[in-house]
């Protein structure tokens, strides 16, 4: 698949897509067990320009999509500010049907106004995990490690809303 956005340059996306949807590292954790699966298809969105209320619309057509397909749990992953607006509205409804949800984004403050209860933070505005400047191998271990943070973040049960610390 290929990445179009207005507000950054897609290239590092182009070229390896798990540096923004880390499907890699999602099948490992699958073929290790730790996950029950990876759902086969994934949703993306332009947060640029999108008003509250279409974020929460779309937040609510793919929270019914995923409920009807038996999903438990979501991987919600953003790039720029109003896509982190974006993300952290589709993941208030999202959690609304019942399906526990983390976000990984970079600007932290943004998800948690917006009121996500779940957040993993990543490396970077436009390319949230793997930096393109360094090499494959060490783009792996950091998403892997950060990916790993998300999955336990959405087996802990939590009261209020958190930031769950990545070393990596």
């Amino acid at each position: 698949f290929m990445t179009i956005h207005a507000g950054f340059d897609p290239a590092a996306a182009n070229d390896d897509p798990n540096v923004v949807l880390p499907l890699d590292v999602m099948k490992e954790y699958a073929k290790e067990g730790k996950i029950g699966g990876v759902y086969p298809h994934f949703y993306a969105t332009v947060g640029t320009g999108t008003t509250q209320a279409e974020a929460t619309r779309m937040g609510q057509e793919i929270a019914q999509e995923l409920v009807d397909d038996g999903v438990k749990a979501v991987i919600l992953t953003s790039t720029w500010g109003t896509c982190t607006r974006c993300g952290a509205t589709m993941t208030r409804e999202i959690e609304k049907a019942g399906i526990t949800i983390v976000q990984m984004a970079n600007l932290i403050p943004v998800a948690r106004t917006v009121g996500v209860n779940r957040i993993v933070p990543t490396i970077s505005i436009p390319y949230p995990l793997g930096d393109p400047a360094t090499p494959k191998e060490v783009q792996h271990k950091l998403r892997y490690h950060r990916v790993g943070v998300a999955l336990d973040a959405l087996t802990t049960d939590i009261e209020e809303p958190r930031l769950f610390e990545a070393k990596v």
